[in-house]
């Protein structure tokens, strides 16, 4: 049987990709008024 090789990590090492994707966009981006119209449409 052939056992899994798993890339070495680090506890230490913060998200490669956020939780939130919101945390990604600026405050101010056009994305943001757009989904705040689409939710208020829903």
């Amino acid at each position: 049987m052939v056992m899994a090789k798993f890339k070495d990590y680090s506890t230490e090492q913060g998200e490669l990709i956020p939780m939130y994707l919101s945390k990604w966009i600026p405050n101010d981006h056009l994305v943001r008024l757009i989904s705040d119209i689409v939710d208020q449409l829903l």
